[in-house]
């Protein structure tokens, strides 16, 4: 994307702020039908009143990330940090051309070589010489280029959900921690909660449950479907000013204010969201645990997503006719019918489903069933056509470890009225 000019006139910093309200609300107040159509119609006007060319005209990847780094001048008083280790990571394509925007997890115990330095944990790479070594390592490891990053201190997610005056969001398990010396107390059971700042920032860090930082990184996508959820009533319209000035105070970035502007005007066009887990598992090098990427998955999976034109990777990135019985497939059964997985299991086994995997749902169930992979919409539309099910979602919140999950929804059994009846 081009940069703009160097000179920056006295209205171009009111127009940094406004566009910078529309970016963070455009994702959520674009998908509200005709007010969607009209606020994209403003957005090109107002780009244009600016000055600023309106349009996202190819695709662009860009890197976000989060840090917790807080410097201390007093007691309870600090400034927020941006050289601390990148606790949260997501590389983001917005790609006008298939008009969608495909955001990737990447956990924060990646083993990947470190340019210059060594091979470790992703996170480390920001700590190390900031946010220009971090978008090397990820652009050199999963062989695209990234134009822009954005590194967002936590302080921001907190005063922004104090700005909203709390975000509505579903814990799915007990959680206990206490660290009196950082400052985390995390107390919370199964449900519903309209968490604080502070509470919220708190349960974003927690990754002490059976999935350890994989378990936080799938709460944290969940975290921002609750947060959408939230900016789609109205009343949080209001507040928008000031998620603004939280973003800006708390957010180091090279998007020019153009850049900004023509990722609003995108996200104003109401584009699919796609949700991807960086495909790997855990394990272990001298000692150390990291996330170890799937050298099988992942290059195909860079192909689909993020533009890479590697030959090697477009070799391997082809997959296998769909057979049910070499898949795993994760059942997830709802909270009102815990036992509807195992009846149906006698028609997904008649189907060629021999290796199955049935769990609870931790979290309500949706309203209709439907099949979720990571990162492998053919493989998903191939398991709901042979189900009868209708919707699919390339989502990472499935069963961790198997290929497909079918989560059952409020109208599992006129689904599967065979099994029910």
């Amino acid at each position: 994307m081009a940069k703009l000019a160097n000179g920056r006139k006295p209205y171009r910093i009111w127009a940094f702020a406004l566009i910078a309200v529309a970016a963070v609300a455009l994702a959520v107040l674009a998908y509200q039908g005709r007010f969607g159509r009209n606020l994209e119609l403003a957005m090109k006007t107002g780009t244009a009143l600016l000055h600023l060319s309106p349009g996202l005209n190819r695709p662009v990847n860009v890197l976000l990330m989060g840090t917790e780094g807080v410097i201390y001048t007093g007691y309870h008083q600090s400034y927020p940090s941006f050289r601390g280790n990148t606790d949260t990571m997501m590389l983001v394509r917005f790609d006008p051309r298939r008009h969608r925007v495909v955001v990737m997890s990447i956990p924060r115990d990646t083993r990947v070589p470190i340019p210059g330095y060594y091979t470790f944990k992703v996170n480390e790479a920001n700590h190390l010489a900031g946010p220009k070594l971090s978008v090397q390592t990820v652009s050199q490891f999963l062989g695209v280029p990234i134009w822009r990053y954005a590194l967002v201190n936590i302080l921001a997610v907190r005063q922004i959900v104090h700005d909203l005056g709390g975000v509505r969001v579903y814990v799915p398990e007990p959680m206990y921690y206490t660290d009196s010396a950082s400052g985390v107390y995390v107390n919370f059971q199964q449900g519903w909660y309209h968490m604080t700042g502070l509470q919220a920032i708190n349960y974003l860090r927690f990754r002490d449950g059976r999935l350890g930082d994989i378990g936080r990184v799938i709460r944290q996508q969940e975290f921002l479907k609750d947060l959408v959820g939230q900016l789609k009533s109205p009343s949080s319209w209001l507040h928008l000013a000031a998620v603004a000035r939280s973003l800006r105070s708390n957010t180091r970035t090279d998007l020019t204010q153009g850049e900004i502007a023509k990722l609003a005007v995108f996200m104003a066009s109401r584009p699919k969201i796609v949700r991807i887990l960086l495909p790997g598992r855990f394990g272990s090098r001298r000692g150390v645990s990291y996330w170890l990427p799937d050298p099988q998955r992942l290059p195909g999976l860079m192909v689909r997503y993020f533009g890479a034109r590697s030959p090697l990777v477009q070799t391997v990135a082809r997959t296998a006719s769909f057979n049910p019985s070499r898949i795993v497939l994760g059942v997830v059964s709802p909270m009102h019918s815990p036992g509807a997985g195992q009846q149906i299991l006698p028609q997904l086994q008649k189907l060629g489903f021999t290796h199955l995997d049935l769990v609870a749902a931790n979290r309500p169930a949706p309203a209709h069933t439907e099949v979720l992979t990571n990162g492998r919409p053919k493989l998903a539309k191939a398991v709901a056509a042979l189900l009868g099910v209708q919707k699919t979602e390339v989502s990472p919140t499935g069963v961790f470890g198997v290929g497909a999950t079918l989560v059952l929804g409020r109208d599992w059994s006129k689904v599967f009225a065979q099994a029910a009846n």
